[in-house]
């Protein structure tokens, strides 16, 4: 089973403590080393880097030292921190005093200054190219800016209503801006999440959010965005009044339906919010390969101060298992499925071991289809494996001929709607 630098960084570590968090069926939850400090930027390899009030500095996959990347004279305040897409280099914002937006080499370090105003969140659309929210403007006002993160300089492209709020930013050029919709409308539910689409802000005007496409609204307060750059899908760290609805929206790229990812354990809210692209292949879809990407967040009780509880979030395929007698000769033997989706189905097809591709080809259905078995001489077992309210089911067979290491066996899943969600690990007969 394929496990991403993260996963193996948490299995490697059960000092991390464990996840309490509610996640919907279909993805695993993991902790990874917890910081002093809410400002973290994950990198593809695990490393990530944390911004303190002391020094920014590059840490590994367990959360022990590799290096400083800047340290401060006297006590910065943290403001922002993201990394470019090439993971050369990141951008921090220090609000302190004689403060400002800085770029820094993750290899080398010096900083240097690109410019004095500060951001609260942002994102790149290409490694020169970085989109920052900066909290200062009109009453009731923020801008978001565009900024050259080779040159320093800054154009205003867009004014959103509010006091505060957060962007995200995919590398197509796509913006992704949460805000209280009440300071546009007084009769606005609450917060709401927009998209400019790719190409909107890059006029010499500066828009509103009349010129975003509305994605959902009445929510309580939009702490943090993140884009999956695959489909677009956005997700929303929503943080609420009441301490047990802090929560991870995730905002389907068709409908833009609102569903609950995860549910973070009270008193904590998530304080920033990172998606790590996958393959390109698979899907950020429940029941996926760990392919599809990986979503990280720091969540913590204290608004400024840590520790910082870092989790991530990846899909979690179902496994097929053989077991009994029948596995090494003739004789019964146990056909399971665990981690599928509840109360669905499991179709079991078999094929040829010696013609099956470990590195499986994905065929184009609602969601990525992931099947290493010869297409062309794949069988179906007859009947259906009925699975629980856990997503598991088990089935008995016979093995009458006595031979072992001929079939490969995989099972396609199907929700309690009947729809398919994905595909299982193989298991060899």
């Amino acid at each position: 089973m394929f496990l991403s630098p993260l996963l193996l960084a948490a299995a490697a570590s059960p000092s991390f403590p464990a996840p309490v968090d509610d996640h919907a069926d279909g993805y695993e939850l993991h902790a990874l080393a917890t910081t002093t400090d809410l400002l973290s930027a994950t990198l593809s390899n695990g490393d990530h880097v944390v911004f303190s009030q002391g020094a920014v500095t590059l840490r590994r996959p367990d959360g022990t030292f590799r290096r400083t990347l800047h340290s401060f004279a006297s006590a910065a305040v943290p403001s922002l921190l993201c990394l470019d897409p090439s993971e050369t280099f990141a951008v921090f914002g220090d609000a302190s005093a004689g403060g400002g937006t800085f770029r820094v080499g993750l290899a080398a370090g010096a900083a240097s200054l690109l410019t004095p105003l500060v951001g609260s969140s942002c994102g790149f659309e290409s490694a020169d190219s970085l989109v920052m929210a900066v909290l200062s403007g009109p009453v009731f006002r923020w801008w978001i800016y565009r900024m050259s993160t080779t040159t320093g300089v800054a154009q205003r492209i867009a004014q959103v209503p509010g006091l505060f709020g957060t962007v995200a930013v995919s590398t197509d050029g796509t913006v992704v801006v949460g805000y209280d919709g009440r300071y546009k409308s007084p009769q606005a539910p609450g917060w709401e999440v927009a998209r400019f689409d790719p190409g909107v802000l890059t006029g010499a005007s500066v828009l509103t959010v009349a010129a975003a496409v509305p994605l959902v609204n009445g929510l309580q307060v939009v702490g943090a965005l993140a884009i999956d750059p695959r489909d677009g899908r956005v997700f929303v760290a929503e943080q609420s009044a009441d301490p047990a609805g802090n929560r991870i929206l995730v905002l389907a790229p068709s409908d833009v339906s609102a569903t609950e990812l995860v549910r973070i354990d009270a008193p904590n809210r998530v304080r920033s919010l990172q998606f790590l692209p996958g393959d390109g292949i698979a899907s950020f879809d429940p029941f996926q390969p760990q392919r599809g990407g990986a979503l990280v967040w720091v969540a913590s009780a204290d608004p400024v101060a840590g520790p910082g509880l870092r989790r991530v979030l990846e899909t979690e395929r179902p496994a097929l298992e053989l077991n009994g007698p029948g596995t090494g000769g003739a004789g019964a033997f146990d056909l399971s499925v665990e981690g599928g989706p509840p109360h669905g189905l499991a179709l079991v097809f078999y094929g040829s071991a010696a013609s099956f591709d470990p590195l499986e080809s994905a065929l184009p259905l609602a969601v990525p289809l992931f099947v290493g078995l010869d297409l062309a001489g794949l069988q179906r077992v007859p009947g259906l494996v009925p699975l629980d309210a856990n997503g598991s089911g088990s089935v008995g067979y016979v093995n009458t001929s006595a031979s072992t290491g001929l079939f490969a066996i995989q099972a396609v899943l199907l929700d309690a709607a009947g729809a398919p969600v994905g595909s299982s690990s193989a298991a060899f007969l």
